[in-house]
């Protein structure tokens, strides 16, 4: 090998490890969080703990109570599996007695659940009718949300949607 090609490698080597240093040091903030969507029953039982019914995959609200005082005691939270991973996470704040004024907070539930607040807050879509509105908000990071706000409760939904992964337009 030439002293002149020797010189091209390394410093392509040198350019190669400078560049994996670089990526690093720019790692994007999902992969400090906690990966929530497509994962196992046993990974997301280290996050949420047992599930209060092994079939449905209801989990305790207590630690959402504490980060909404205003979560209802009756509320729900689960997560849907589908061929053995999580697909969508589930708030369900339902007021048996038709009374309750819980305020759905996006961010503050996106944090609670992957650890790290949202990159993005987009309107997807919004729409309502005679007693609800509905709304469709990407999150980033692959995340959206979805919520409808009916007389009785709020409807909360977290899932993976392909629009909503980076580059954000």
């Amino acid at each position: 090998m030439t002293p002149m090609a020797n010189s091209s490698l390394f410093k392509r080597k040198a350019f190669c490890l400078a560049l994996l240093l670089w990526l690093c040091v720019l790692t994007p903030q999902a992969l400090a969080g906690r990966y929530v969507l497509n994962q196992t029953p046993s990974t997301i039982q280290g996050y949420f703990g047992q599930p209060v019914n092994e079939v449905i995959n209801y989990y305790s609200t207590k630690d959402l109570q504490r980060i909404f005082p205003d979560f209802p005691k009756q509320g729900t939270f689960k997560i849907i599996f589908a061929n053995n991973k999580a697909q969508r996470i589930e708030l369900d704040t339902t007021q048996v007695d038709g009374q309750g004024n819980f305020s759905y907070d996006h961010a503050k539930f996106f944090e609670y659940i992957f650890g790290y607040k949202p990159p993005i807050k987009k309107v997807i879509k919004e729409s309502g009718g005679e007693g609800f509105k509905a709304y469709e908000i990407c999150l980033g990071d692959g995340v959206a949300t979805s919520y409808t706000i009916a007389p009785g409760g709020l409807f909360i939904t977290l899932y993976y949607k392909t629009a909503c992964e980076p580059p954000y337009k």
